[in-house]
């Protein structure tokens, strides 16, 4: 499971690989289901970007709490995935949090991400 420490090194890493002194985003991304396909691939059905914060601990608490009602009865999923400025980054276990909504808290929690999500990137 990706942790907090893990993002952190993450940033560091990209900062001194590309030479940039940019500050990432945390963005949360939403699905509304989480299945396997014929091939294994993930299927998730509807999508959603709500938003992003500037800071990983918002982030999480955001998800945590569900502000803004983004759970919506529609999503039961989703990451946190820091992003950098520009086009096409990959986004890896290395920079990404899943989250699975968690009906007794009202909110998305932290979890280990399936397998099937190991080497697709969004």
């Amino acid at each position: 499971m990706t942790t907090e420490k893990d993002i952190y090194e993450y940033i560091e890493w990209h900062k001194n690989r590309y030479n940039c002194g940019d500050n990432p985003i945390f963005e949360i991304l939403l699905f509304e289901k989480i299945e396997e396909d014929e091939f294994g691939y993930p299927n998730v059905g509807c999508q959603d970007r709500p938003g992003f914060y500037y800071e990983l601990d918002i982030a999480i608490t955001a998800m945590n709490q569900n502000w803004a009602d983004i759970q919506d009865h529609a999503f039961h999923a989703g990451f946190i995935i820091c992003r950098f400025p520009g086009l096409y980054q990959s986004v890896t276990t290395e920079n990404r949090m899943f989250f699975l909504w968690n009906e007794e808290k009202e909110g998305f929690f932290q979890v280990e991400e399936p397998k099937m999500f190991e080497y697709y990137a969004y």
